[in-house]
């Protein structure tokens, strides 16, 4: 067999078990959840992408996970097919983004728009698809915070 073809292989068995992982975590999904909570880390785009053309009523917007290198529960917004994986369904607010709560540099600003939003922000990035959070009910916290914001701007729209 060619290493092009070992390749293939060792990939789809690797991906098997990460996937069936993603589909437990999403059977556990509590019905109309804007985010699934995975258990680990991973390549999930393509799975939830398909999840969410396959299941009617299926709008997850934000993916939550625990990162192993960055110690804090991870909040990313979830592209809205994989062509556009650098586009977000729904972004975090921009107040927060490109804040930081952590280090010795943090202005004492950041800190109080973070804390605004949700007890425990690390940090947002920049361009608004990822947080980080010190616990996972801030990281919920962060997203329903974000939804509600969302919905307003909805309602500002149609007044």
């Amino acid at each position: 067999i060619s290493s092009y073809f070992k390749k293939i292989i060792t990939s789809a068995i690797e991906i098997a078990p990460y996937e069936e992982m993603l589909r437990e975590d999403f059977n556990n999904m509590e019905k109309g959840s804007s985010y699934l909570i995975i258990s680990e880390p991973g390549e999930w785009g393509e799975f939830v992408i398909n999840q969410l053309n396959e299941i009617e009523g299926a709008n997850i917007d934000f993916v939550v996970f625990y990162g192993d290198k960055s110690k804090c529960w991870m909040v990313q917004c979830v592209p809205p097919d994989m062509d556009h994986h650098f586009s977000q369904r729904v972004s975090l607010p921009e107040e927060i983004r490109g804040k930081s709560n952590q280090g010795e540099v943090t202005a004492e600003e950041d800190a109080k728009v973070l804390d605004s939003f949700s007890p425990n922000i690390v940090f947002c990035h920049p361009a608004g698809f990822l947080a980080g959070t010190k616990d996972l009910e801030s990281a919920i916290a962060l997203i329903e915070k974000t939804k509600e914001l969302e919905n307003d701007k909805k309602i500002d729209l149609v007044d």
